[in-house]
């Protein structure tokens, strides 16, 4: 038996002054997208489905589904196609990854879906898991927290849904959770901050909303945060970096290119600098460490192909890691050593967000044994005086 211990850093370090918007290489699967998903899995992002419109001799231009799939690398600013997307083309769809597999589910156009497939990049395959059991729908919400997958939401043209529902990869099943406790909507937002999932915006019966709502899997159960202030909005795109969740573009009856940021310690909003793009709903957004990409969606002009990344001012420099922290060995077997160069205080943490061990760290080399810890996602939050890491564990046993 042997026990792998998978280690990814995020360096919580506030730059001020330096957030903003830089464009990137355009999606290139088509010369323009909307209503595609998108994550991502280690430092890659990745897009996929959704439609493009074009002019086709009738007095309404004519859309096209598409069902392939494109990896973006940062650190050169290229795109890739990989397989295509294992089910049929579809727009609206959900996507999120869990540890390194990525996954993709329900959406529709030519009748609602319910299926669902896992992605692996390793080798580049699409693998049909479970159904999602719920009832077939789209502009539904997903996103993950620690090593579960979950989606709720959505609508199928004829009603909306609240109901919510968990997916285990580990054994390939379905389970339901409490229901969203907000008004049945599609077009919401969501996201996930550490040991918790935040769904929010959207349209519900007749009217756009602007609550917002966390979930603690810990005891499957929800509770009303912050309203989003800016009003109510549907087609807006979430997602997180590092403690704090955000919120760009949307339509409240006009298509916005405003972009919002909830601090998770706080529970307050705070707008930050625009979009760099024309105002849009149904774009897709991800995060790969402190950045955050955005692009694709419809806008009053049409559909965008444009692709953009915000610099939250949150610096993950892997020079400066190893520099400043190491952690190793990696993989471990029993025990990891961090060697700071500071006095710092290591908290570990379980997906929940309980505290399992707290450590002060006095010398520069601190040992930490793991070998009594079940497999299973933790976290390890290391403070000094002036910076903060949170840092994602992965604990695996292979036979």
């Amino acid at each position: 038996m042997k026990t792998i211990l998978i280690l990814s850093f995020l360096f919580l370090s506030v730059l001020k002054g330096f957030p903003q918007w830089i464009q990137k290489a355009d999606f290139a699967g088509s010369a323009n997208r909307s209503m595609a998903v998108g994550f991502s899995i280690g430092n890659k992002g990745f897009i996929g489905t959704g439609s493009e419109i074009f002019i086709c001799g009738l007095p309404v231009p004519c859309e096209k589904d598409y069902k392939d799939f494109w990896e973006y690398n940062p650190e050169n600013n290229t795109w890739t196609k990989k397989a295509d997307f294992g089910g049929e083309a579809r727009i609206q769809a959900v996507g999120f990854s869990i540890g390194n597999k990525g996954y993709i589910g329900t959406g529709g156009r030519s009748g609602y879906r319910s299926d669902f497939w896992e992605y692996n990049p390793v080798n580049d395959t699409w693998t049909r898991k479970a159904d999602f059991p719920g009832v077939a729908r789209w502009a539904a919400v997903g996103f993950s927290i620690g090593n579960k997958g979950y989606i709720g939401t959505g609508g199928n043209g004829t009603q909306y849904f609240k109901d919510f529902w968990e997916y285990d990869p580990a054994n390939d099943k379905w389970t339901q959770k409490a229901d969203f406790p907000g008004t049945v909507r599609g077009g919401a937002v969501g996201f996930s901050i550490d040991s918790k999932g935040y769904i929010g915006l959207g349209w519900s019966e007749g009217n756009l909303k602007n609550d917002f709502w966390e979930y603690n899997p810990a005891n499957d159960s929800w509770v009303q945060i912050a309203d989003f202030p800016a009003g109510g909005r549907q087609g807006a795109t979430g997602f997180s970096v590092g403690l704090k969740g955000y919120v760009v573009a949307g339509n409240d009856a006009t298509n916005k290119n405003d972009f919002w940021e909830w601090d998770s310690t706080t529970n307050t909003w705070q707008q930050k600098e625009n979009f760099g793009g024309t105002g849009r709903i149904k774009g897709v957004g991800f995060s790969i460490d402190s950045k955050a990409y955005f692009g694709t969606g419809n806008s009053s002009g049409g559909y965008k192909n444009d692709f953009w990344e915000y610099n939250s001012g949150i610096i993950s420099n892997s020079n400066l890691i190893e520099n400043t922290f190491k952690v190793y060995p990696n993989p471990a077997n029993n025990k990891i050593i961090i060697n700071s160069p500071d006095k710092s205080i290591i908290e570990l943490t379980d997906t929940n967000g309980q505290i399992i061990e707290t450590v002060q760290q006095n010398s520069s080399i601190m040992t930490i044994d793991i070998s009594s810890y079940p497999s299973g996602i933790y976290f390890v939050k290391v403070k000094t005086m002036e910076n903060i890491f949170v840092q994602k564990i992965i604990k695996t046993v292979n036979q």
